[in-house]
């Protein structure tokens, strides 16, 4: 009996892949319009098979703008796995930055949002090398939104090349030094945001010195870095409701220290935040994959 429900489960799949792509041959044959006008008239049929036809052929479509806008006009009709499968389809995904983007995202489970997340600031890690100064505050806005969902080595990564497109300018003129300040305060406030949402959800925060080390330029002195830095995550701490927000981040710095200059923990583990979470009972920060 088993070996034959896998032949039958064998066969279904075998005639759904031929479907598809006979599906995919015909949808391929219109113009991004004729798409839209035939995705309207599937979701109409609210069944199963339409939604499939209609998943389809959004992910068929040339511009990733239409696909988007698209999306985001059908969304309610759409299960949180359809509207993912169709993101994950968008080969642009500098689009993902629109209003629409972000909002469908928002409303995808946790898992979907951090592999679309990361693969924004994959993309915009690529892309901050060539762009205009100018484009790059926008960026950090958009990115600023979805910052929760993202890992805190992506982070780390986007500021540093950042950083280093900043240090690679050559242009000392008043206007591109206010451009270059936008920038490096916008960072801050995106370092101070992702070690608040980490605190938020699980009462602790790594690599709080690295972010800081990050986003304060080096010729700053200690003493002033760590005020620039702390000013900022109160501020964000107010935006999240996190109460005393500074004093809380201080104490996880502090109590990391303590361990260091008592030979409990090396420098490497006192800067990762690692060795300080672990030695709290019965909690572990996840390992990122």
């Amino acid at each position: 009996m088993k070996k034959i429900d896998e032949l039958k489960d064998k066969i279904e799949r075998f005639l759904d892949n031929r479907e598809r792509k006979a599906l995919i041959a015909k949808l391929k044959s219109m113009s991004d319009d004729e798409l839209e006008q035939y995705v309207m008239k599937q979701i109409k049929k609210d069944s199963k098979d339409a939604k499939k036809t209609v998943v389809t052929a959004i992910q068929t479509m040339d511009e990733p703008e239409k696909q988007l806008e698209l999306t985001a006009q059908i969304s309610d009709e759409l299960t949180k796995t359809e509207r993912s499968k169709i993101i994950e389809s968008i080969d642009e995904s500098a689009i993902l930055f629109d209003d629409n983007g972000i909002d469908i995202i928002k409303g995808l489970d946790k898992g979907q949002k951090v592999d679309i997340v990361e693969r924004i600031i994959s993309n915009q890690e690529i892309k901050v090398r060539t762009m205009s100064l100018e484009e790059i505050p926008e960026v950090i806005d958009q990115m600023y939104y979805l910052i929760n969902e993202a890992k805190d080595s992506s982070v780390l990564n986007y500021i540093y090349t950042v950083r280093r497109r900043l240090e690679s300018e050559k242009d000392n003129s008043s206007e591109r030094k206010n451009v270059e300040s936008q920038i490096k305060l916008k960072l801050i406030r995106l370092a101070a945001k992702k070690i608040l949402c980490n605190y938020k959800h699980i009462g602790y925060s790594m690599q709080i010195r690295e972010f800081m080390k990050q986003t304060i330029p080096e010729n700053i002195p200690d003493e002033k870095k760590r005020e620039i830095f702390f000013d900022a995550i109160e501020l964000e701490g107010n935006k999240l409701g996190i109460k005393d927000s500074k004093n809380k981040i201080a104490e996880l710095l502090k109590g990391e220290e303590e361990r260091y200059r008592q030979g409990e923990i090396k420098k490497k583990e006192r800067d990762s935040g690692k060795a300080s979470l672990n030695a709290k009972k019965g909690h572990q920060f996840p390992e990122e994959k």
